[in-house]
């Protein structure tokens, strides 16, 4: 299909101007003479020369980041996957090979450029491929590109007071996101300090040469981000 643009209140490129190639929906493709039809789980985006870069659309903690991607597999290409809480979990495929600028467990902020587009994986020419899950189930991005509708709350913050077993908040959310990308754990990021946070922060303390006191205090913050 022909380019369409749009014009993007939050941007996922290094301008607002992205032009969709292919929306989200079901939708028939013919590669190498083989025809197939299925749903296609996000949009397709390319911007305007020299914009070839890719922002993060919302704040939130790194999952997953690849980019040593050369060949067709996996049909992803080099990719991020980005946690935001609320429910809201967003999704980079295709990039440039060696191009990926972040790592699982980063903290990134909204706009922050995390690679740039290419053709890896299952790609014919050089463009993002843009998804959004809410709550694991995929939703269609373009109503959130073009602000018609957002993630909800208040965008990601860090409030580096001491957290400890049994406190609640948006920063306890942010360590259970952490301690996941961290040390591969399966918190659900709540926002509520249990027993299993608690066990997941003590282990990534040990495994990390930090006192081994179950609170998340400036120096453990100051490990988990790196900074």
């Amino acid at each position: 299909m022909a380019k369409r643009l749009l014009v993007a209140a939050v941007p996922v490129t290094a301008t607002n101007t992205h032009y969709i190639t292919s929306p989200y929906g079901i939708r028939t493709v013919t590669v190498k003479g083989k025809t197939s039809t299925g749903m296609h789980n996000g949009i397709d985006l390319v911007a305007g020369r020299g914009t070839d870069y890719i922002v993060a659309y919302e704040s939130g903690i790194v999952t997953y980041a690849r980019g040593d991607v050369t060949g067709n597999t996996p049909s992803e290409g080099n990719s991020v996957y980005i946690d935001h809480g609320n429910g809201f979990k967003t999704y980079y495929f295709h990039m440039k090979p060696k191009s990926v600028l972040v790592k699982a467990g980063d903290l990134v902020r909204r706009g922050q450029k995390i690679g740039y587009m290419g053709t890896t994986g299952n790609s014919t020419g050089a463009h993002l491929h843009f998804g959004i899950k809410f709550y694991n189930a995929w939703v269609d991005p373009e109503p959130y590109l073009t602000g018609l509708k957002n993630m909800g709350g208040k965008r990601m913050t860090i409030t580096l007071r001491t957290l400890s077993q049994g406190m609640r908040g948006e920063d306890v959310k942010t360590l259970q996101q952490l301690l996941n990308a961290k040390i591969n754990t399966s918190l659900e990021p709540d926002g509520k300090f249990g027993p299993l946070t608690n066990t997941a922060l003590k282990k990534y303390q040990a495994a990390s040469a930090l006192v081994v006191d179950g609170k998340c205090g400036p120096a453990t913050w100051s490990k988990l981000l790196g900074v």
